[in-house]
Formats: structure tokens, C-alpha cells, sequence
């Protein structure tokens, strides 16, 4: 067998396997060339933006099958809110990074669709309590105020109850039926109940993009992207 330059149309070079056959001819293996194709090896760092809500639920399968495909690449999370993350982006402190927005993201840079729902204890009763507690993020937390109109343009009267950037504080809030909370619902833990109902506003749909710089952007960084967009696909369609 042997390794083959193959042009293609886009002016590069593909690995291909080629099997001589016994009067000369050649057999290009399909299996031999992708493994070749796919036999890259990348290595260094990768600086990943992902907002506090998004990365522990969504993400850890994401990176793992990295990961494991790719030993030799360290990347480094950077968890903050979106709109402190779309600010290191810009200032290139994080290579990407995932946001959450009002808005769809345009083409393959939008992940996933998902409405926000109002979360809390099992059993408890804190959705029923008036005025309505509520656990909020920072004040530059999207949820917060889409959160916030909601309630506004419904004429529920509320109190915040934890208003940080960490989810642990927050967790700790819902699971002790202090509050209720915003959150996407595919993010939402076992530990914790959704819910709904007359009482409650209906809270909008938000929208989870990725946003790469738009410039400069290395192999490594594209080949972490299309991971997370894969991964993104295979699992929330």
C-alpha cells in the first residue's frame, strides 16, 4: 500500500491509501482514508467561554469525547455570565465561547432553542407564597431580565432572595424552598421540579449561540467548535 497526494478543488491536500493491484491499478480504501484524514493530532490550549447555567448540565459529554480524541490539547474553562463573556471574546481572553441570548444566533452558530421555566424545591411551596420570592443572577444575568419583564408585565408582585453570579448559592436557595428560579429547561437538575400554572408568567424562549472571534481564528479553536456544534446537534436535535 501506499500514501497518495490527492488535489483537491479547494487547492489542498487529502491522505489517500492506495492498494496496487497486481496489474498496476490502484485501489483507493475509503476506511484507510478517513482514518487518515482524521489522524491529525492537535495539541496546546483552547480558552472555552460557557455561561454559568449552560456548563454543567450540557457541556461534560461535549468535552470528555474531546478529550479523548484530542489527549494532548488543554482546555481551559472560562464560566461567567454572557454578557462578561462576549466581552472577553472581544478583549481575547477566551478563543470562543457559548452564550445565552434573546436572539438566535445566525446558521451553525446557533446550538440550541430552549424556553426558560420557573424552578424550585419538590414538594415545596415557595411559587405560592406572595409576594413571589424569587433567586436571581447578577444584574448583568439575561435571565434576570427576561425574568423580570415577565413578572413586571404581569403585575405579580415579587422580592429577589439571592441575587449572585455562582449557582451554587442559588441551588442552595431553590433546594431549601427559600425561592423559585429561571432556568432553561433542558438544564434543570433531577433534585429539583419545574413549574407552571395560572399563577406563574410564562417566561420566553432563549437561545443558546456560539460566538468565535472575527479574526484569527486557529485550527484548534474551529476543531473544538465543531465539536460542540456536533455535539450540540446529536443531542437537542
Amino acid at each position: 500500500m501506499r500514501v497518495l497526494g490527492i488535489e483537491t478543488t479547494c487547492d489542498e491536500t487529502a491522505a489517500a491509501v492506495v492498494r496496487l493491484r497486481p496489474d498496476g491499478s490502484g485501489e483507493i480504501l475509503a476506511d484507510e482514508v478517513m482514518s487518515q484524514m482524521l489522524a491529525v493530532e492537535f495539541a496546546g490550549e483552547v480558552r472555552l467561554g460557557v455561561p454559568h447555567d449552560v456548563v454543567g448540565m450540557l457541556m461534560p459529554p461535549i468535552l470528555r469525547l474531546f478529550r479523548q480524541d484530542h489527549p494532548n490539547v488543554l482546555v481551559t474553562l472560562v464560566s461567567d455570565t454572557s454578557r462578561s463573556l462576549k466581552q472577553s471574546l472581544v478583549e481575547g481572553e477566551v478563543d470562543l465561547t457559548l452564550l445565552t441570548e434573546p436572539q438566535p444566533g445566525e446558521g451553525d452558530l446557533l446550538l440550541l432553542s430552549d424556553r426558560l421555566v420557573w424552578v424550585g424545591a419538590k414538594g415545596g411551596d415557595a411559587h405560592n407564597r406572595h409576594p413571589l420570592p424569587i433567586a436571581l443572577g447578577q444584574e448583568s444575568c439575561g435571565f434576570r431580565a427576561a425574568a423580570v419583564q415577565a413578572l413586571t408585565k404581569a403585575g405579580i408582585e415579587w422580592r429577589a432572595i439571592c441575587q449572585v453570579g455562582s449557582l451554587e448559592p442559588v441551588f442552595a436557595t431553590l433546594e431549601a424552598d427559600m425561592a423559585i428560579a429561571p432556568f432553561l429547561s433542558k438544564t434543570v437538575p433531577e433534585r429539583l421540579a419545574v413549574f407552571t400554572g395560572s399563577h406563574l408568567p410564562k417566561l420566553p424562549t432563549q437561545f443558546v449561540n456560539m460566538r468565535l472571534p472575527s479574526m484569527g481564528v486557529s485550527a484548534l479553536t474551529t476543531e473544538l467548535a465543531r465539536y460542540i456544534h456536533e455535539g450540540f446537534h446529536k443531542r437537542h436535535g
